[in-house]
């Protein structure tokens, strides 16, 4: 009897290739949740971008009045749009060099003469801009559009509110082109 140790060559290829394919499917995989992972990553970050944007947009129409707020549209949910308002004059009371009480000195609010812009600025996609006075500052970059809406263009918001939409295009580290598009439904001060 011969004796045989080892394996044949036929045998070796076998594994071989079969060795080839699982680490094949093993990389698949490893890059298709890396890319899927860079995508939510993307995605959180132009989202959290918008809503912190969003929301010192609405710091600012907080702080104003209906009756010191106008909307100037390019068309209703279509297009992009431009508010401008006047905000409160305030006053540091606590000592810390920031503004942070309404001037009532005379009775009422005393009111800011500059207004505050708020305006998209650019081509197809462009950058969100504040104006106030000689001042400018971009809020936000690649905004697709932005709309404000009140009361006379959508009957479901109460006559102190506002609907703000803005959309947002970004590409991330992938290549991939994200379109993000918050509302945000601010309230403003009664006087």
């Amino acid at each position: 009897m011969k004796n045989n140790k080892g394996y044949t060559i036929s045998e070796l290829l076998f594994v071989g290739v079969i060795m080839v394919i699982t680490l094949m499917a093993l990389v698949a995989t490893v890059t298709g949740v890396n890319y899927i992972f860079q995508s939510v990553k993307d995605t959180a970050m132009v989202e959290s971008d918008v809503r912190v944007i969003g929301r010192l947009v609405a710091k600012d129409i907080k702080g104003s009045a209906a009756s010191k707020i106008s909307i100037t549209q390019d068309s209703p949910y279509n297009g992009t749009d431009m508010i401008t308002l006047f905000l409160p004059v305030m006053l540091d009371t606590d000592g810390d060099d920031a503004p942070d009480t309404p001037d009532l000195s005379s009775g009422s609010i005393q009111w800011d003469t500059d207004p505050v812009k708020i305006r998209l600025e650019g081509g197809d996609t462009g950058n969100l801009m504040r104006i106030h006075g000689d001042t400018s500052a971009v809020l936000i970059g690649n905004v697709k559009r932005i709309n404000f809406i009140d009361h006379n263009v959508d009957s479901s918001l109460y006559l102190n509110e506002v609907k703000i939409i803005i959309e947002v295009e970004h590409t991330g580290k992938t290549g991939r082109t994200y379109n993000i598009v918050s509302t945000f439904i601010v309230n403003m001060r009664n006087s």
